[in-house]
């Protein structure tokens, strides 16, 4: 499990400046995690899973199917980077070319994240 880098609540904008230094970085309720990478069990499942998604998300056409990284904003104090990201065709307004892909607390989930390691 990643330990939070320090008890300072960061928000979007805070996150927006951290480096881009190859790592995953994630805000969880404000605290900056650097989660270390998945073992290799976990990218052959993550893989799998993705190809047999994918393939049945383009025969239906029924949404998106994203692999990380992607940055999710679930709100100002959560960004998360989640192994897959499914986006439905319902909520594809989302998705933009220059920001990341936010949730709407609307009732529904816009986006689920599939197989995230725990933090």
């Amino acid at each position: 499990m990643a330990h939070p880098l320090s008890s300072i609540k960061f928000t979007y904008e805070d996150y927006l400046l951290f480096p881009d230094d190859g790592r995953r970085h994630e805000l969880i309720d404000g605290e900056h995690y650097v989660p270390p990478s998945p073992v290799t069990k976990h990218q052959k499942i993550s893989g799998n899973i993705f190809v047999i998604l994918g393939t049945y998300i383009r025969k239906t056409k029924i949404g998106h199917l994203f692999a990380p990284p992607m940055d999710v904003v679930l709100s100002d104090l959560d960004v998360v980077q989640p192994d897959l990201l499914f986006i439905s065709n319902a909520h594809a307004s989302i998705i933009t070319e220059k920001k990341h892909p936010r949730h709407s607390r609307s009732g529904r989930r816009d986006c689920v994240g599939v197989f995230t390691q725990d933090r």
